[in-house]
């Protein structure tokens, strides 16, 4: 179900008209981090307007949009009520944008095919306007250039839903926060590594979730120490395998069902590839 975020619905005394190069925007901050799923405007129209584009844009460092629409949506600007009469209406977002808190976007509406006999209207305070997160925007160029209206609002309400945060595997109760992988992107001999392995590559980085509670540590201490038995290698990769396995079920314990494990020995001055 939709909440309504940031607004300013009240104390409009004019309106501004907009259609072909004549666009307007609404710029505003969020107070808390959302996802944007459609807005909501007060609106009127004059002849046939057509379609009219609603997009949620960033801004720049002097508070005008820029860049392309974060997420659109549009509406038909010739079902709008007649001007004096008006309508809050609502355009949906497509699949909206997550906005991030204390940050400032803008609402920008245009009516390209329109002109000055076809034309929709939008509902501002001109007078005395209180929104303090943001201000009226004028372009006169199909928003190329922008013109700040620091003294005046259009109406409008910021309508979505709680942001989404991704979960963790340990969310998920793997107790593992990252896949393992080992790899070496440059064969090492055991006078350079000091393994004791002859001419066996050794892995060059490890990458292991410090925080997983899962004894994978030691898995892997375990299985370098395996490798490393001064043997000059000639364990089969199936023996390895069935190594990585036992060490599976001792160290990882509950809820390591899911997880499969597989070792690719090099047949010759290749680097020794573990997957997790």
């Amino acid at each position: 179900m939709s909440t309504l975020y940031e607004y300013y619905n009240t104390g409009d005394d004019s309106t501004k008209v907009i259609y072909g190069a004549t666009w307007g925007a609404q710029t505003f901050t969020p107070a808390t981090a959302h996802k944007i799923t459609s807005v909501k405007l007060k609106l009127c129209r004059y002849g046939s307007p057509g379609t009219i584009t609603v997009g949620i844009r960033a801004t720049d460092g002097s508070g005008h949009p820029t860049g392309s629409d974060l997420c659109s949506g549009t509406t038909d600007g010739n079902t709008l009520p007649v001007t004096p009469s008006n309508e809050w209406r609502e355009i949906t977002l497509g699949a909206g944008y997550n906005l991030s808190a204390s940050t400032k976007y803008a609402i920008v509406a245009r009516a390209p095919g329109g002109d000055l006999t076809n034309q929709f209207k939008w509902y501002r305070d001109a007078s005395s306007p209180t929104y303090a997160n943001g201000n009226q925007e004028d372009s006169a160029d199909s928003g190329s250039s922008w013109t700040s209206q620091t003294a005046a609002d259009f109406m409008f309400e910021d309508w979505g839903e709680p942001a989404v945060t991704a979960k963790t595997s340990s969310d998920t109760g793997s107790g593992i926060d990252a896949i393992v992988s080992l790899e070496t992107p440059e064969a090492k001999s055991s006078s350079d590594a000091g393994s004791g392995v002859e001419g066996t590559p050794v892995p060059s980085a490890i990458l292991v979730g410090s925080e997983t509670g899962s004894g994978i540590e030691a898995f892997i201490a375990r299985l370098l120490a395996a490798l490393d038995t001064g043997s000059g290698a000639e364990a089969s990769s199936v023996e390895t395998e069935e190594l990585l396995k036992d060490l599976f079920a001792s160290e990882l314990g509950q809820g390591s069902d899911s997880l499969t494990a597989k070792i690719e020995m090099p047949t010759k001055g290749g680097g020794m590839k573990l997957w997790i």
